[in-house]
């Protein structure tokens, strides 16, 4: 599937930096732009453990489309892929994922017209998948393991992944 960015938004954080939110499909003929009046990401852990490797993440939108009713994203298709978000603090791609087709909301209360949104990473889809690789050699890369795992998402750019090493991630022993 060859996406096109299709929608846009951009504001202002508190830090001064300005993050933007783009909308990507296959028919970004052309980009529309509109205001955002909520952004907010979230990690999601699957358990209650500290030094749990991955999180999966998600992020809720709210653009205010009352603007241009008639061209605000089709949520109604139910389809999970049709839309991939890319989200950018200045310039550095900050997160990534697909916009999910269930639990959106369109407020038609009073003049301001809102989409609410979510959008996932896809990192949860992965308990669903059995893992293969294609190494043959004995010896493998931790990155290579990881990036045989998620590879079965098949995103459609290049994934951001963000690691860090905990140094009280492990005991150690000594003798």
């Amino acid at each position: 599937m060859a996406y096109a960015k299709h929608y846009t938004s951009s504001f202002a954080t508190k830090s001064g930096q300005t993050l933007t939110i783009e909308l990507w499909d296959e028919s970004g003929s052309s980009v529309i732009e509109y205001p955002c009046d909520s952004y907010n990401k979230q990690y999601i852990p699957g358990s209650d453990d500290p030094f749990e490797p991955v999180y999966a993440s998600q992020i809720t939108v709210v653009l205010d489309v009352t603007e241009n009713m008639a061209a605000m994203p089709d949520f109604t298709a139910m389809d999970d892929r049709k839309y991939w978000a890319k989200v950018f603090l200045g310039s550095d791609l900050d997160w990534q994922g697909w916009v999910l087709s269930d639990e959106v909301e369109i407020n038609f209360d009073g003049d301001v017209r809102q989409v609410k949104f979510n959008a996932i990473c896809g990192l949860g889809m992965l308990a669903d998948i059995d893992f293969t690789t294609a190494v043959t050699t004995y010896r493998a890369s931790i990155w290579q393991f990881f990036l045989d795992c998620i590879r079965p998402l098949e995103f459609p750019t290049a994934p951001y992944i963000r690691d860090w090493i905990s140094i009280f991630g492990a005991q150690c022993k000594t003798d």
